[in-house]
Formats: structure tokens, sequence, C-alpha cells
């Protein structure tokens, strides 16, 4: 990998998911998406509509009697027979499902951006498995809709990003030595959400959607960091930070900067300004082991901050406290935690909830 520079507009443009796609993420984190927003986003993308049309045909081809059930992150698709005349872009749709029509267009978008072109055969047929390239977005949705949480579509909408990020750099072949330490930082992700979606809920002022993805983007830029710093082994460097509970998470800033010249924040909040659906978190993403650096210039930004801080501590150690005197609490601290107004009672029964979800 080459060295790492800010000003290399290479290495983030593949961010940036494009209309179509980005629009289709962002309907459905709206929640209130319908057929006739995604009719109005494929019918002004022809390539987009022709590949969606070729791809049901081929699924309804197939099968031309009953409704196929959903399996591996595919949605259900009522079949119609070959001899039928061409359905416009909702019959496509009610076809495929709204969120199986919602994952082929990531999917194809994803594939283009790695692959530099669509996955059309020579016999022209579109061949694609969206849940393929939609593991930890799927993931994520799953966990909050089998715990009957709210916001699922804003969970697998963060899980999109870190998809894109692990199909970018699978291209490389160093990626493979990672593929623990991805497994691990998503795992901690999830967790930081998790937590931060339930102290939301709990503390006024904050609202849990927005900690949640914050939350788990909090820690986009770790993949980053060790794909562009192997050689200086990056994740060995975090892992082993971790493991240290003596240090301080101010402390861990001020050597991974010493270190490296930038922290995992910098580099992920950076991301984020190319893949436009979670842009406006950036300052939140960017500060959030940092707070005091928004104190003063953005009162809710500085206190989300301050919240992202608390849950990603409570991630790092993933203990629940004896009681209210439990050592744990000292690892959760942060100078500016008293603005939360939040009782031990409070973050024991928080941590308790997010290890009981299944």
């Amino acid at each position: 990998m080459s060295t790492f520079s800010f000003q290399k507009t290479e290495l983030f443009l593949p961010f940036r998911l494009g209309p179509t796609a980005r629009e289709t993420l962002q309907e459905f984190i709206d929640i209130d998406v319908t057929a006739g927003d995604l009719v109005r986003i494929l019918d002004g993308n022809q390539a987009y509509r022709d590949l969606f049309f070729r791809f049901v045909s081929q699924k309804t081809a197939k099968v031309p009697k009953q409704v196929v059930k959903a399996k591996d992150g595919e949605a259900a698709i009522k079949p119609t027979g070959p001899e039928e005349p061409a359905s416009p872009t909702h019959r496509l749709i009610n076809l495929l499902g709204m969120l199986g029509s919602r994952n082929l267009i990531l999917a194809l978008r994803m594939h283009r951006l790695t692959e530099g072109r669509f996955p059309v055969s020579l016999e022209g047929n579109v061949d694609i498995k969206a849940s393929d390239y939609l593991k930890r977005a799927l993931e994520a949705e799953d966990l909050f809709v089998r715990n009957k949480l709210e916001y699922s579509e804003t969970a697998y909408a963060a899980g999109v990003y870190f998809d894109l990020c692990e199909r970018l750099y699978s291209k490389d072949n160093g990626l493979k030595k990672l593929e623990t330490y991805y497994k691990r930082i998503w795992q901690r992700a999830t967790r930081t959400g998790l937590l931060a979606y339930f102290l939301a809920e709990k503390i006024p002022g904050y609202t849990p959607r927005t900690a949640l993805t914050a939350g788990m983007l909090a820690h986009a830029g770790k993949l980053h960091m060790a794909v562009h710093f192997e050689g200086d082994s990056y994740a060995e460097f975090e892992e082993e930070l971790d493991k240290n509970a003596a240090i301080p998470p101010l402390a861990r800033v001020i050597l991974e900067r010493q270190k490296f010249g930038l922290v995992q924040e910098d580099i992920g909040s950076h991301t984020l300004r190319f893949f436009d659906v979670f842009r406006g978190l950036v300052p939140m993403v960017a500060n959030f082991r940092e707070p005091y650096n928004l104190k003063g210039v953005d009162k809710a930004g500085h206190g989300l901050c301050v919240l992202l801080n608390l849950a990603d501590n409570m991630a790092r150690t993933w203990k629940l406290p004896a009681d209210e005197k439990d050592a744990v609490f000292n690892d959760w601290s942060y100078p500016g935690l008293p603005i939360l107004k939040v009782k031990r009672s409070t973050l024991i029964e928080v941590m308790k909830r997010a290890m009981a979800m299944r």
C-alpha cells in the first residue's frame, strides 16, 4: 500500500456512492420510503433500470409458480411466467420486494466501484448475489429487527459503510492478514452503536438514531489506518493499547498521533465527507475521543461527543459492573462526563441491556 496522504483524492472518491445508490440508501434511512420513491430513482438512471429488469427477469423465469421465501438476505420474489409482457418499473420492484430492490441497487453500485463495471455476463445476464456485498449491513439490520429496536434501516446504512470498506480493500492482498482485526473493529462498532443508542434513550436531549450511527461510525477510521499503515502495524499497536487498561483514552490519542502523525478519527471522519448520507456526523466522529474540541463551539455536538466517548469506553471494556462502586466505572470516566447527568445505576442498566442482545 502506498504512503497515505489526504491529498490523494483517489483514495477517497470510491466512497461516493453515486446518485442512484445514495438516494436509495437515504430514502430507507428516512423510513417513509415507498415503491414510488424507488421508481423515481430507477427511472432517473437507465443503466440501473435496465440491470434491474434483467435481474428480475432472470429470477422470475426460473420459478414460474409459487412465491419463493427469502433466503440469505435476498427478499422474496413473486414469480411470473416468461410469456408475460415487460413490466413497468413499479412492477419490477413489487416482484423483487422493497428490501430486495434496495439490496440489489447497492450491490450493483459496490460492484462497479470495485470492479470498474457492472456484473453482466457475456450472455447479458446480471450475475450478482446482493447478500455477498452487504454482510455487515444485513447483520446490523437483523440485530435491530430481531431485538425489536427502532431504526434498523439506519443500522443497515452504517453497515453499508463497513461493507464498502471491506470490498474496496479486499482487492489488496494485505487485507487477508487483517481479517481478524476487521471482525474485531466491526464488533466494537456494533457495541458502541448499541450503547450510544441506549444511552440516548435515557439521557434527555439526544436522538437515538443519530447516536447509533455516530457510535458505529466512530470506528470508521480504524480499518483505513490498519491498511495504510500496515507496515507500521497499526492493528497491533491499537490492540496492544486496548489490552493496557492503565493507559487512559486521551493518552492513547496522544500516542497514536505521535506514532502515525494522525489518529483514526482524522481519516474516518474525512471519508464520511465522501459517503454523503452521513456527512453531518463528521464533527462528532472527528472529536469523539476529544470532546473538548467542540466545547464552546458546538454545544449539541460537544454533548454528543461526550456521550459517544462514554459509549466507546463501555464497549471497550464490555463488562457489567457488579454494583455502583465497581472499579470498571473508572475506565468509563471522562472529565466532561458530568454534563450528561447520568446515574451509575442507569449505566448498569444500559450495559446489561446491550449485553443481552441476541
